[in-house]
């Protein structure tokens, strides 16, 4: 990436240190009803294994909530700065199992079963709110002085914040299973509150003239079809004016008669 000025550094920072702030209250308020999550889906497992995994990760949550969330904190601000200054992330490439003992090759394959899980919870947080992260990330790239972003290099993206998530949860003492319950209870508690964070997010940058020419919305409208009257007396009848005193009245009545049937007129 071409150096931030130091103009465009700052409001960066302050978006996402309101971006930080909101993700803080969501995730205090989200393991607040992950613990109720947890103890339900407890209550309605019929496998005994389950539930216990349930109420032991409800068990993790609330003795480590504090340090969940800060250790996310930490984690999404170091993310977000890496992601801003243009930093690629560098994995270790495994040539061969032949060189890793097999602690080590289930450890890389419980980390690979992690990375496809926030992979997807990711997914899932973008495709709550497409139409704020598309204006974001051309927001981003203006003030990164590119001409367009990838999904993951917007340093606001999902995978940054779902990525946060991963790190914050590796720094506590619980197994894969109990992270990967964490994992599906946040892409359902959080998924929600995507939208609202982005918007905002929107609205800083546009209080600070971060104005890129973005496309046009189009909303569809469903255009309901004229509907015309039939006159029950014809083309004669439809060429008559509808009356608007007394004295048109007497004269649309006589119209009207004239043009009835003659047994109608007897009757």
């Amino acid at each position: 990436f071409t150096p931030l000025s130091a103009k465009d550094k700052i409001i960066l920072q302050e978006c996402r240190d309101f971006a930080a702030q909101e993700l803080k209250q969501s995730l205090v308020n989200m393991l607040i009803k992950l613990e109720d999550s947890l103890f339900a889906l407890a209550e309605k497992s019929t496998d005994r294994n389950s539930a216990n995994l349930y109420l032991e990760a409800r068990g993790i949550a609330q003795s480590n909530k504090k340090q969940l969330v800060e250790e996310f904190q930490r984690a999404y601000v170091d993310q977000f700065t890496k992601k801003m200054n243009g930093e690629k992330e560098h994995k270790p490439t495994i040539k061969s199992l032949d060189s890793f003992d097999l602690q080590l090759s289930l450890v890389a394959n419980d980390d690979f079963e992690e990375t496809l899980i926030v992979s997807k919870m990711a997914t899932q947080f973008r495709a709550q709110c497409p139409d704020e992260l598309n204006a974001l990330d051309q927001r981003v790239a203006l003030l990164l002085k590119q001409t367009e972003l990838k999904d993951n290099e917007n340093p606001f993206s999902p995978q940054v914040i779902c990525e946060a998530l991963k790190i914050a949860c590796n720094q506590i003492n619980a197994s894969t299973n109990i992270k990967q319950v964490f994992f599906n209870q946040f892409q359902h508690l959080l998924a929600k509150q995507m939208p609202t964070i982005y918007h905002g997010v929107n609205d800083r940058m546009i209080e600070r003239n971060v104005l890129p020419t973005l496309p046009a919305f189009t909303v569809r409208r469903t255009t309901r079809p004229q509907q015309t009257q039939t006159n029950p007396f014809g083309a004669a009848g439809a060429s008559m004016q509808m009356p608007h005193n007394l004295a048109q009245l007497a004269q649309y009545n006589e119209q009207m008669m004239a043009q009835m049937p003659e047994w109608m007129q007897n009757s």
